[in-house]
């Protein structure tokens, strides 16, 4: 038979939801899971290599696929490591300091000597005693005066601080001498030593403790020319460390000097010290380089089939490396090529298997947030699968004897079609199913038979999810999963004859347990897509269906009609969703919240009144029509106060749309006619928005319908189905249902729905004698 192709691209292109909603947006988040989904697939297609730990024992026998060269970067970073340890620090050495610091102390205390020449002069003079010792007596006055006047000069040229005791002992004619050539001493022993800040850089690195130092390699650079010398740990000193030296060399019997002249001189001493050895960073660091550069990188050469490993042989790490050069070349080679194509792969089968779905199942409406829902769970499971695979593999080096399908029963991979299902509709999560199927089997590098048997698995996954009204119902959905994966796994066993242990109880208990493994996952995952994604479960409803709610407690408390009339709303809405296909339970739940707003003024809505109408107190139309208007406002910021999901607080805003307070307006109209202000009619609009959903648009009316039921004396099927009618088209000719998804045949199964729910709330009852029926007063405003 010939079939046109323009009425098959016309029903392709007809699709509901996926293909009128092809944006960038979601365009580009198919290109980005199809590039991780590619990722993920990557390693199992490109590598057979296989992987080892230190230690392991190679099954079988494993040549080169080609000729190679392999760096081996470890050994050669050994190797250099070595080469720089083997490098002496290099010091700059200036043995002149030493010198230059006994010259300055020497000069110091000569200008002390000459102070005290004229003493000495005076004493070789051939006078009498008694004119000698008075001139003495003057002149040591006078060079005490003198010296006192550059003791300041003397301290700083000394670098030392000192009391006038020790001053007088520096100044003293006799000791002076015998100072100096002390602190010379002291020093010529200090710089016999090598005097550094540095001493750490000298030392090795890896010191054994408890072993007494070795004899330390030095680098000396001495006027341009570097020198290997051999210096003795103990002959490396800081400067602070020389006290240690020098005090015994200090002692006084020694010496005819007192114990107070020796501390000076040590004083002195320890202060002109200055370093002769500094550590050279810069020209270490250079030569430490020049010889790791020296080092030859360490190589393996294979030819094509040459032996890497045999059969039973022990890993060594150049086996490992060997192992991992030929792994990185095989997964590089074309990696652009292929990466390219998977990516090409997976984004044809994710695009065209939900946009021909979209536009084949009338059943299939998918959004933004069900393609990322999906997106999310799909990368995260092939991940996980993938991860689960490399563990499988790891676990087969220690058990050899392991069943080979134990990864398939034991991932809890119908898991994420449940939770799809559980969120969504019965027809996304077998596409979705199809789709996970396909790629999973990639994923694991299973037998391509095995797809029939991951299909079939989240098959039942998908049916026990369907309308999960208890979280039981869970846990028995992931036991029916657990028992088929273990009636598969049974089978599999007996048809391939393996009839051991591990086939025949092993694998059904790990198919069990993976089940249940599933129930545990979509308990866990699923309220972070519903809090995530705003998806509303059964589950979830039923816990807010709940007349104990705070907020329905409020209502019937403060506004008992406008409660018992939510309550006969919601059973039309029910009624009227299960009709069309909608979700009824959350059109249920919708209706019972959506005049939550009234309970905070009741009275002014015509259910709640039992008397007097307070409208008949407000002049204004526009004021009566500004508060029942508020009732919308006020509901919805009490649905946020109280964290409604905003599937919810839609029906709240959405349930009149756009429309206006005809009664009110009416009055405004009226009043303009007589000569009165004009009516503004904005004022008497409610802001809106118009239905979004199927579900928002039969509460809004159910509401409306519902309320003009009241005003029918007969209600005959024709006089009912009249009104219904009537009021269907008047709310669609208004525009209200424009932007919701109702078809014509939608509304027609409404109709009929409505029709019959609406004879069945509004039955006839035969009065008794003894009742007399009362008009109702008041106005349905």
């Amino acid at each position: 038979m010939k079939v046109p192709i323009k009425s098959v691209l016309r029903r392709w292109g007809s699709a509901k939801g996926f293909s009128k909603q092809i944006h960038i947006r979601r365009l580009g988040l198919l290109v980005g899971v199809a590039a991780l989904i590619a990722i993920a697939l990557s390693p199992n297609l490109l590598s057979r290599v296989p992987r080892y730990n230190v230690g392991d024992y190679h099954v079988g026998v494993y040549r080169a696929p080609f000729a190679l060269t392999v760096t081996d970067e470890l050994a050669t970073a050994a190797a250099q490591k070595r080469a720089v340890a083997d490098v002496p620090p290099i010091f700059d050495f200036d043995p002149a300091i030493g010198e230059q610091a006994i010259r300055q102390t020497q000069l110091a205390f000569r200008r002390i000597q000459d102070l005290n020449q004229p003493l000495a002069d005076l004493q070789s003079e051939k006078i009498g005693a008694k004119e000698k010792a008075r001139r003495l007596a003057e002149l040591e006055q006078t060079i005490r005066r003198k010296a006192d006047q550059q003791r300041g000069d003397f301290e700083k040229q000394f670098g030392v601080e000192m009391k006038d005791a020790e001053f007088s002992l520096l100044s003293n004619v006799e000791l002076s001498a015998q100072l100096a050539e002390r602190t010379t001493a002291l020093l010529r022993t200090a710089y016999a030593k090598y005097i550094t800040f540095d001493a750490a850089q000298a030392r090795p690195a890896m010191a054994t403790p408890g072993e007494p130092e070795k004899p330390l390699l030095l680098q000396l650079q001495t006027k341009g020319k570097i020198a290997t010398v051999s210096v003795a740990a103990a002959d490396l000193l800081a400067p602070n460390q020389a006290e240690k030296l020098l005090a015994p060399e200090a002692r006084p019997e020694n010496d005819a000097l007192p114990p107070e002249a020796e501390r000076l001189a040590l004083q002195i001493a320890l202060a002109q010290l200055k370093p002769n050895l500094l550590f050279n960073a810069a020209a270490t660091e250079e030569a430490r380089r020049a010889a790791a550069l020296a080092v030859l990188p360490v190589t393996y050469n294979f030819e094509k089939n040459q032996l890497i490993i045999g059969d039973g042989r022990q890993v060594t790490e150049q086996t490992i490396v060997v192992l991992d050069e030929i792994r990185r070349r095989t997964e590089t080679r074309g990696w652009l090529v292929v990466a390219l194509g998977l990516l090409l792969l997976v984004f044809a089968t994710l695009f065209l298997s939900f946009w021909l779905s979209d536009a084949n199942l009338d059943a299939f409406n998918i959004t933004d947030r069900d393609v990322l829902m999906m997106s999310i769970l799909l990368v995260a499971t092939l991940f996980l699968f993938r991860l689960a695979g490399w563990f499988d593999d790891r676990l087969s080096l220690l058990f050899p004897r392991k069943p080979e399908m134990m990864l398939i029963f034991l991932f809890p991979l119908a898991a994420p079609a449940m939770i799809v299902r559980f969120l969504t509709r019965f027809e996304i999560g077998l596409i979705f199913s199809v789709v996970l199927t396909l790629l999973s089997v990639l994923a694991a590098n299973v037998p391509t038979q095995s797809a029939a048997l991951i299909f079939l698995l989240l098959l039942v996954g998908l049916h026990t999810m369907g309308r999960v009204k208890r979280r039981g119902e869970v846990w028995r959905g992931g036991l029916w999963v657990g028992l088929a994966a273990g009636v598969a796994a049974l089978l599999s066993a007996v048809l391939k004859q393996d009839f051991s242990l591990g086939g025949l109880l092993g694998l059904p208990l790990a198919g069990i347990f993976g089940g249940l493994l599933c129930s545990m996952l979509v308990l866990g995952v699923t309220p972070l897509f519903e809090s995530s994604f705003d998806y509303l479960t059964d589950l979830s409803l039923l816990e807010l269906a709940n007349i104990e709610h705070p907020l329905l407690k409020q209502l019937s408390h403060n506004a008992p009609g406008t409660f018992h009339h939510s309550l006969a709303i919601s059973s039309l809405a029910e009624t009227t969703a299960e009709a069309i296909g909608a979700n009824a339970l959350l059109a249920h739940v919708g209706a019972m919240f959506h005049d939550v707003g009234k309970s905070l003024q009741p009275a002014y809505f015509v259910e709640n009144q039992l008397g007097d109408n307070p409208h008949d107190q407000i002049r204004s139309p526009e004021e009566s029509a500004r508060i029942l208007i508020a009732h919308v406002p006020d509901g919805v910021r009490l649905a946020k106060e109280h964290r409604l999901p905003p599937s919810l607080i839609d029906f709240i805003e959405q349930h009149h749309g756009t429309r206006s307070a005809a009664y009110f307006l009416a009055q405004a109209q009226q009043r303009a006619a007589a000569g009165g202000a004009p009516a503004d009619e904005s004022l008497f609009r409610y802001p809106g928005p118009k239905p979004q959903t199927k579900e928002t648009a039969i509460l809004m009316l159910c509401d409306v319908i519902e309320a003009r039921s009241r005003t029918l004396e007969k209600r005959t099927p024709e006089i009912v189905g009249g009104m219904v009618r009537e009021m269907l088209d008047r709310i669609r000719a208004e525009g209200q249902l424009a932007e919701c998804p109702l078809t014509e045949s939608d509304q027609e199964k409404i109709v009929t729905a409505l029709t019959g729910a609406i004879i069945g709330l509004r039955h006839e009852r035969i009065a008794y004698p003894d009742q007399v029926r009362h008009p109702r007063e008041g106005t349905n405003r």
